[in-house]
């Protein structure tokens, strides 16, 4: 269960759940509104995917949502229900009394943690945190998580063609490139990576890979920064094989909760360069699998790209040791713990 399908960290769990537990023999199904990933549900999937409306912060939502979610589980009659973030977690105990249920949370804005965790508490379902940060940000409001499990990714895709890449892009072979994957949103906080690329090099070039509300806000500020040519605007697409492409990758964000993309470029062999957030500080460790550095300080990013790009030794050594401790953070070793977690709470 979760709000809806489209690209991000918390749904991309949702795919992975699905595709493992399926693999193993297991029955299941999503409830969600409609998104892009839905197509990477195809064939495993034991019933139809049943549809939800979105309830963002409309509370006049609640009933109907409540009651599609009343109709999907009883038509599935599942043992368990997982549910993914506050929202969907507090309408999931309403609308799935009298089956087990558990809530997994993948993070939330710093103003949003107030009321998360009142309505993780109102649910009374046990909560699950993606990470050790989110397990502190649930205990410093008083929801004490039942565990922590950690996001885990996949084995790293084939590299994208890096001459072919550049050459899209309309980037000379000597481009130095840095990546930045996401939704191009006020959390993900891509106007930071804009403004300390204003302070690099004409042959630093900047690639925002995603789509989201924010992208005429970016490209206003990339024009007003005199940038158009060195910050490129590269859509959805997938983000893990252009990691290979890359230079540097970058997590400019406000807030996190486990990010699936750093875990994804740990492992891409890409030096990476996050912010001092919750999620980003627990998953790098600065100066041995990556540089961490104030979060909206263009300077400090600036001179932490800067560093990277002129070090290919210390670019090596972070990214080797990244890769180390990624490698733990798999996909299989996720799965495996909810396995159990299911087992506890639905035997």
């Amino acid at each position: 269960m979760i709000q809806e399908l489209r690209t991000g960290g918390a749904e991309r769990v949702v795919v992975s759940l699905c595709r493992e537990l399926a693999g193993r023999g297991h029955q299941v199904t999503v409830i969600a509104a409609p998104g892009e990933l839905e197509a990477e549900l195809d064939g495993f999937l034991a019933a139809p995917r049943y549809d939800i409306d979105i309830v963002g912060r409309r509370i006049t939502r609640l009933p109907k949502v409540t009651g599609q979610i009343r109709g999907a589980v009883r038509d599935f009659a599942p043992d368990l229900v997982h549910a993914h973030n506050p929202v969907i977690g507090f309408v999931t105990a309403l609308g799935a009394r009298g089956r087990r249920a558990l809530v997994s949370v993948h993070g939330m804005p710093d103003d949003d943690w107030r009321t998360g965790t009142r309505l993780l508490r109102l649910s009374r379902l046990p909560v699950v945190a993606c990470g050790p940060g989110v397990a502190d940000g649930l205990a410093e409001w008083h929801c004490q998580p039942v565990a922590t499990i950690v996001n885990g990714v996949s084995a790293p895709p084939p590299a994208a063609d890096r001459s072919r890449a550049l050459s899209e892009w309309g980037l000379p072979p000597t481009a130095r490139i840095v990546l930045v994957v996401g939704r191009l949103q006020k959390q993900k906080n891509q106007q930071l990576a804009i403004r300390a690329i204003a302070a690099l090099p004409p042959d630093v070039a900047l690639v925002l890979v995603g789509e989201g509300a924010d992208e005429p806000m970016l490209r206003q500020l990339a024009r007003d920064l005199d940038l158009d040519r060195r910050v490129v605007f590269a859509g959805r697409r997938p983000g893990r094989p252009l990691m290979a492409v890359a230079d540097v990758v970058c997590l400019p964000s406000l807030s996190e909760g486990m990010p699936l993309v750093g875990v994804e470029a740990m492992l891409s062999g890409c030096p990476l360069v996050v912010t001092d957030v919750r999620g980003n500080r627990d998953l790098v460790d600065d100066g041995r699998t990556g540089l961490v550095v104030p979060p909206e300080d263009p300077q400090a990013l600036a001179g932490a790209f800067d560093r990277l790009l002129a070090d290919p030794g210390l670019a090596n050594k972070l990214a080797d040791g990244a890769a180390q401790t990624a490698s733990l953070l798999s996909e299989a070793a996720m799965v495996d713990a909810y396995l159990d977690l299911y087992d506890r709470l639905a035997p």
